[in-house]
């Protein structure tokens, strides 16, 4: 039975809104995930949850990529009806089942579009396959209907829905076998479908070769007065060939389009990442020689089709990109455009990361390409991996870089053709046609890298502590470029710039908390020459040295003085660009500066809501009113915590106690405070303070401070022994360790966990037998578990990558974060070797845990237990990029 269900309705934790459609396999609606604040939709089912079922949905959650609209959950629930709806009569008390989707937002795609367009589209719908088919997934009903153009690019909908929800039970209890059933869409269906033969990704591929086609010619390839007669022909019959149907169409891309209609799978395209890289090499000669502007014989086509309202609320969304039909130069804007600029000022407009991804505002990297014409910057998937995206002014959405999975810190080649970044151990250089990605040199273990510059057939680096290097860009050895390591007061040399010409090189060298300067040196050797007195990085540009200084009134600025690159000259007068918000923690600039172009990083105001969850997902009691809570800990009683909050307008970080027995708030820091830690009595809290790294204590009654010794200030409190006796430390150090120091001896100290990943996270077990931790190693995090007094005979808790893990009060479980789930996993000891279960979703969460490594987001409470977790209000966490085009350094 379906019922159809009003406004207000409420299906577990799930808040219906409107209804979005239906069809024959139930309806959609709009609602709200009360738990996490943000909106999905729900699609209704007639089938039953079988174990077959539930198996299939897992394999589909876990598809993460741009293009696929994401699977959270299935599930079943007695729908409670709204308060208006409580005196109507005939509400059935039934389960209903259903499925909870990402809401997404856009216009299903129709043809004749423009070839370009097209193309563009293809190569996104083609990519989205790839990816769910190296995961064992088929879409097996791949349609315009199912496909959205957002205003961040192509989103496929109802992926492998088709298997799923073929795959449930029947009434009687038995499972539908594949072969012999028909599913999908008769206009789009491959002849092994059609016929009911079990099916692959070829068939897909056939489905994306009907797709592409309409939307190339404006009709499909199979036409039939009933669907009878239509399966027929796709069986025994061959379409007009693509080229007859469209004019001006390139040769190679008409026959990409009907090698994917064979009907012989085995004559088809046998992987769809085929059909990307030969559609990526199709769209580079499009783009140098001009791509038709229309289709021949078809006009202007139509762009969009009626509304969208399978998965989502369907908007038109018109974003600079769409608009911008060649990158501005600094003579003047193209007609037509539209944005925040007038028709002699710069054209401003966001950026931000593709769906799935996220941006963090204090590390994640972008570089403008020397042309001024594109942007590369780095983002975490759901994953927490970091990856390359490259976005085109040209164009309205970014695209994720081939093979940069565990990449950071993107940096261009001079001709704007290639890309370099950061990967393990590695500098790695790869075109933008998506070729082989090619190591360049090895980096030394145990080495973090701060930025790269890319120059006259040289590549130059900087690793933290260690100062400049270069290699050539064929690759080799990477030889330290003299006089930029650490020198007396000067610190080392980060976030170099080659200079025009490659002689010279210029690098930030971090000074303290007052600051830095930025020098230039010789890449040969020589003596450095200080330029200018700085709060980050420089850029130079057109003439202008452009860097970050912090203003008469305490912010920072991006100001730009003259500066002769030949003879290392620098005007002794500056004049600001524009406020600079957002300040870096490693010496970084903070924006991007290029020709025509300035890219600078906005602060997005996180917003946090502290909240009790049960285990079965319900909001149990919000804790306090919404606050900017970066950091919190759970008192030993469970009654109270210790929390940094930020004040939204002044910046500041200070703590608060909230006590839930008193109903308490009070401030117990008013000179700043951080990474707070309660003690085993639950009677002191220990915590830095920000800026110079020291430890105080403070007793909860009198809310006085006393300074505590650490083992120097590279150092930050952990974790605590049950027994009090010992603390758990972290270090600032690049890679971070784990270190643990006796409470009344400071002397009194070791290492716990050193690797050439960076350790993070530490927990202790209750019972003082276990330590679990965070590891992060070639862009991926995963938790561990070792034996606290046996360090290095680890085990790993996570399959999937994850972090900040937590203990339950009885040691039998533990409990990790991932992009968007508390992850579970079961704890045994077998004659003193710990055993894991495996990892198992137990709830929904969204915390900063991707972008802000180390924070403390949940706690847990209670054998039965509960969490107190620190969810992020809606999407407020992902940082945009405001990027001017048509801009000058003189600008004001």
């Amino acid at each position: 039975m379906t019922l159809t269900l009003p406004a207000g309705t409420r299906l577990g934790p799930y808040e219906i809104i409107a209804p979005l459609g239906a069809g024959g396999m139930g309806e959609v609606y709009k609602a709200r995930d009360t738990r996490l604040n943000r909106f999905v939709a729900i699609k209704t089912t007639r089938v039953e949850f079988g174990e077959r079922f539930e198996r299939e949905a897992q394999a589909i959650s876990a598809l993460n990529h741009p293009n696929i609209c994401a699977l959270y959950d299935i599930s079943t629930a007695v729908a409670e009806r709204p308060v208006t709806a409580a005196t109507d009569a005939g509400w059935p008390d039934v389960p209903v089942r259903f499925l909870v989707m990402e809401l997404v937002e856009g216009v299903s795609p129709a043809g004749p579009l423009p070839v370009a367009t097209a193309v563009r589209h293809a190569i996104e719908i083609a990519a989205a396959l790839d990816a769910a088919h190296q995961a064992g997934v088929v879409h097996r009903d791949l349609k315009p209907a199912n496909i959205l153009i957002t205003k961040r690019g192509v989103k496929l909908l109802d992926f492998g829905l088709a298997k799923l929800l073929a795959s449930g039970s029947s009434a009687s209890g038995e499972q539908r076998t594949e072969p012999h059933l028909t599913m999908g869409t008769p206009q789009y269906m491959s002849p092994e479908q059609v016929q009911g033969q079990v099916v692959d990704a070829r068939s897909d591929i056939f489905s994306f070769g009907c797709v592409f086609y309409e939307l190339l010619s404006g009709r499909r390839p199979f036409q039939g007065a009933s669907p009878t007669i239509l399966m027929h022909t796709i069986i025994s019959s061959e379409p007009e060939p693509v080229s007859q149907t469209v004019g001006q169409l390139p040769a190679d891309l008409a026959s990409l389009v009907m090698r994917c209609l064979r009907k012989d799978p085995a004559q088809r395209w046998q992987r769809a990442g085929e059909i990307v890289d030969a559609l990526r090499a199709i769209e580079l000669r499009l783009a140098g020689a001009g791509s038709p502007s229309g289709v021949a014989g078809h006009g202007a086509g139509r762009a969009w089709s009626t509304r969208k309202v399978v998965v989502g609320a369907a908007v038109i969304v018109v974003g600079v990109g769409f608009l911008i039909s060649r990158v501005l130069t600094p003579d003047a804007p193209p007609a037509g455009t539209v944005g925040r600029a007038t028709q002699a000022g710069p054209l401003r407009f966001d950026i931000q990361a593709g769906a799935g991804s996220r941006r963090d505002a204090t590390s994640d990297r972008f570089s403008v390409s020397p042309d001024g014409t594109s942007m590369a910057f780095s983002a975490r998937r759901a994953d927490g991996t970091s990856v390359i995206w490259i976005r085109r002014f040209s164009e309205p959405v970014s695209r994720v870089l081939p093979g940069s999975d565990g990449a950071s810190q993107p940096f261009w080649s001079p001709d704007g053709g290639s890309i370099a970044y950061f990967l393990s151990r590695s500098v790695v250089v790869v075109g933008l046609d998506g070729g082989t990605p090619r190591a360049v040199c090895d980096l030394p273990a145990q080495t973090q890298p701060l930025g790269g510059s890319w120059s006259d057939g040289t590549i130059a680096f900087a690793l933290a502590g260690r100062g400049l290097f270069r290699v050539p860009e064929q690759g080799g050895n990477a030889a330290p470029i003299p006089g930029t390591a650490a020198v007396g007061s000067r610190g080392a040399f980060t976030w170099p710039q080659l200079l025009p010409g490659g002689r010279h090189v210029i690098g930030f060298a971090d000074g303290g908390i007052g600051g830095g300067n930025v020098w230039a040196v010789p890449v040969a050797g020589g003596a450095p020459s200080l330029l200018v007195r700085s709060s980050g990085a420089a850029v130079f540009v057109d003439g202008f040295l452009i860097f970050p200084k912090a203003g008469v009134d305490g912010l920072r600025q991006i100001v730009r003085s003259q500066f002769d690159a030949q003879t290392l000259r620098v005007a002794p007068t500056t004049q600001m660009v524009q406020p600079l918000v957002m300040a870096t923690t490693d010496g970084g600039a903070g924006f991007s500066a290029s020709r025509g172009v300035l890219a600078v990083q906005r602060e997005p105001r996180v917003r946090h809501q502290l909240a009790w969850y049960e285990r079965n997902g319900r909001n149990v009691e919000a804790v306090g009113n919404e606050d900017t809570i970066e950091d919190f800990d759970l008192a030993p009683d469970g009654q109270r915590l210790v929390a940094s909050i930020r004040d939204a307008t002044t910046g500041a970080t200070d703590l608060g106690l909230i006590d839930k027995q008193r109903g308490e708030r009070i401030r117990l820091t008013t000179a700043g405070g951080e990474r707070a830690l309660w003690s085993s009595n639950g009677r002191q809290i220990y915590f830095s303070r920000p800026g110079d790294g020291s430890a105080h204590q403070m007793t909860i009654e009198t809310t006085v401070e006393a300074p505590f010794t650490l083992l120097g200030a590279a150092s930050y409190f952990e974790d605590v022994t049950r027994d009090g006796k010992f603390f758990i430390l972290c270090t600032r150090t690049e890679p971070s360790e784990i270190w643990l120091q006796r409470v009344d001896d400071p002397s009194e100290h070791r290492t716990l966990v050193k690797d050439t990943g960076a350790a993070a996270s530490p927990r202790v077990s209750p019972n003082g037998r276990w330590l679990t931790f965070t590891l992060t190693e070639g862009g991926r995090r995963d938790v561990f578990v070792q034996p606290f007094d046996r360090p290095g005979e680890r085990v790993r808790a996570s399959n999937r990558g994850g972090f900040n893990p937590v203990w339950r009060d009885d040691n039998r479980e533990l409990f990790f974060e991932t992009a968007d789930a508390l992850m579970s996993v079961s704890v045994s000891d077998d004659r003193g070797q710990v055993v894991l279960g495996t990892p198992e979703r137990t709830l929904d969460i969204h915390t900063q845990g991707v972008t802000r490594a180390g924070a403390h987001n949940v706690a847990v409470s209670g054998r039965a237990p509960r969490f107190l977790i620190n969810t992020i209000v809606g999407e407020s966490d992902n940082a945009p990029i405001d990027v001017a085009l048509n801009w000058r350094p003189a600008d004001r």
